[in-house]
């Protein structure tokens, strides 16, 4: 089962720098500029998971399709149709060879799970 999370990281990074300047009040101008041009990395310090969902697809299932036979899910991505309804973009490595790009759910008998 595939469970989906919204995540919001808050970040925080030290940094030490030289700043030369004729003043206190040019430093720190200066030194605010440069930690904001400098700051693209730093230490996680709060991180929130909200829970936003969940399938009963996942990546490396066996799945069988009507047509195209037994399968490997190798990939998974929710998606959103037009009319604001979730689904899923799986694709499948079939045993035939071939790979399909097949959207989920569909009705039972259409594609069942064999295994996990």
């Amino acid at each position: 089962m595939t469970k989906y999370f919204i995540a919001e990281a808050i970040i925080q990074t030290t940094i030490k720098f030289e700043v030369a300047a004729e003043n206190q009040q040019d430093a720190q101008t200066n030194a605010q500029e440069i930690a904001m041009n400098s700051a693209q990395s730093g230490q996680v310090v709060k991180l929130t998971l909200i829970p936003d969902g969940e399938t009963e697809y996942a990546v490396g299932l066996t799945v069988k399709h009507f047509l195209f036979g037994q399968g490997k899910i190798s990939s998974l991505i929710r998606t959103t149709n037009s009319m604001d309804e979730e689904g899923y973009r799986a694709t499948i490595d079939f045993e035939s060879g071939g790979q399909k790009n097949i959207h989920l759910p569909m009705p039972k008998g259409k594609l069942d799970i064999v295994a996990a």
